[in-house]
């Protein structure tokens, strides 16, 4: 045993040797290479290799910030779109400045109607739709036309305010209402905003428009509301993108929150889906649905604005108060089974187009355009 440990520790002994010798030899080498020359190219040899580092280190920190200055413009575009700057009226001859506000909502393009399902009678496919849209563009064109033969009005809001599909994703407990699942039925809806919003913005008089677009309650993609991610969870964003991208000559505003701003000269219109808690509406004894007044004057303080339009409810109205207007968009898809059995009034298809006078700041009049052809 003892001769073992002895053997063992000579080991050791010479190990250490070897390592001392290898050491000795390698210094030995470089001053070998001209004394000092030597030694000042191993020292080279060394920077060398300090500098291929540095540089590497450069060119990732490089990398680095060119994501990040990538991230703050797309922080900066989507801010821009969804904080928008006063829209200036120019005053043109003697004719009263004027501008529009087109309200889309509630198209649920490809939504099945039976007529049997309600007491109004009312179909709807996806055929029937396409049909109904494009008669309330051909209007609203016409309508559009008509007020700048006789007003100076320049300016053109189409405020897109959602539930432009279905989403069976929504409905797995009811009767299916479209023959889609949720992707497919967005590329169809975004085929028809394709072409109606071109051909809208090809064929009305206005010298600018702005759109905007608001998140809805049949947009998400989540069962519940995601409050605070609604602009994430959106098919209806994800299409007002596409379409800002190819439509760029007029400005584009794609609300990140509930709630869309804009201001004309001095007169602010906020526009909202309408299917916030608060946004909900009563109809009275005589057939008028009536918003929460409480709850809309609180939103006032908030945006002080002139104009409140919001859809969801399927009804065309329209009620003032002192301080404010406010108007309610219909529907393209009209009355079905839902609306029926829930008592709710029926009403023909229907979308509104708001005229406002500059001259005044106040709602000059309100055409509600009727979907359907007679």
């Amino acid at each position: 045993m003892a001769t073992s440990e002895k053997k063992s520790k000579l080991d050791q002994i010479e190990e250490i040797l070897e390592q001392a010798e290898s050491i000795h030899q390698e210094a030995t080498n470089v001053l070998k290479g001209n004394g000092i020359s030597g030694v000042r190219a191993f020292l080279n040899s060394k920077e060398r290799l300090e500098i291929k580092r540095l540089k590497a280190f450069l060119k990732q920190m490089d990398e680095e910030n060119r994501a990040l200055r990538d991230k703050v413009e797309a922080l900066e575009s989507i801010k821009a779109m969804a904080d928008p700057k006063p829209k200036k009226l120019k005053k043109r001859k003697a004719r009263d400045r004027k501008s529009a506000v087109l309200a889309l909502s509630d198209i649920h393009l490809t939504e099945l109607v039976d007529p049997s399902s309600n007491s109004y009678g009312n179909e709807h496919n996806e055929e029937i739709g396409r049909e109904r849209v494009r008669f309330v563009i051909d209007q609203a064109v016409n309508h559009l036309k008509a007020e700048a033969s006789k007003s100076d009005l320049s300016h053109l809001q189409v405020a897109l305010l959602g539930d432009f599909m279905v989403n069976a994703d929504l409905h797995y407990k009811m009767e299916r209402s479209t023959p889609y699942e949720p992707l497919v039925e967005m590329e169809v809806v975004y085929t028809m905003l394709d072409e109606e919003l071109g051909r809208l913005l090809n064929e009305q008089p206005c010298d600018s428009v702005v759109i905007t677009g608001d998140v809805s309650n049949h947009d998400r993609d989540t069962d519940q509301m995601q409050m605070g991610m609604s602009a994430d969870r959106s098919y209806d964003v994800a299409m007002y993108h596409r379409l800002a991208a190819k439509y760029n000559s007029a400005s584009w505003h794609i609300a990140r929150t509930y709630y869309t701003t804009t201001k004309v000269g001095d007169f602010c219109t906020t526009t909202h889906h309408g299917h916030a808690r608060g946004a909900s509406m009563k109809e009275n004894a005589v057939g008028v649905m009536i918003p929460r007044w409480t709850w809309l004057n609180q939103q006032h303080k908030i945006y002080n604005f002139n104009l409140w339009v919001q859809g969801h409810h399927h009804s065309s109205n329209v009620i003032s108060s002192p301080f404010f207007t406010h108007v309610s968009n219909g529907s393209t898809v009209g009355h079905n089974g839902y609306a029926n059995d829930s008592g709710f009034r029926p009403e023909p298809p229907s979308q509104q187009l708001v005229f406002i006078n500059h001259e005044t700041s106040t709602v000059d009049h309100v055409q509600t355009i009727n979907a359907e052809a007679k």
